[in-house]
């Protein structure tokens, strides 16, 4: 859970989960797993220059299953990393991260 307005975007999920852990750590791309998250960045990461899901299963690169917001519609929808992140994916950050259970 994270406070209501604290300007939670793709740019201070991944400053969080690299520094602080207040709400997420990152892990590695062996240790990923269903349930965790990923986060890619452009630039700061706001706006149309970010994009987050969950894993729906272990790390396999772009042929990892996700789920995310967005996408096709203004619905959740399942994808693969390669397919939901492909405009985000040239020169962007990667962050791989578990939520921190308080």
């Amino acid at each position: 859970k994270v406070p209501a307005n604290m300007g939670w975007f793709t740019g201070t999920m991944a400053s969080d989960a690299k520094g602080s852990h207040q709400y997420l750590k990152k892990i590695s791309e062996n240790d990923a797993k269903a349930g965790d998250i990923v986060i890619v960045n452009q630039g700061a990461g706001a706006g149309n220059n970010g994009h987050t899901a969950i894993l729906l299963g272990k790390w396999q690169g772009k042929a990892t299953k996700i789920i995310e917001q967005g996408g096709v519609g203004d619905k959740v929808n399942e994808s693969t990393f390669g397919t939901a992140f492909y405009s985000l994916l040239s020169g962007s950050d990667v962050t791989l991260a578990r939520p921190i259970k308080k």
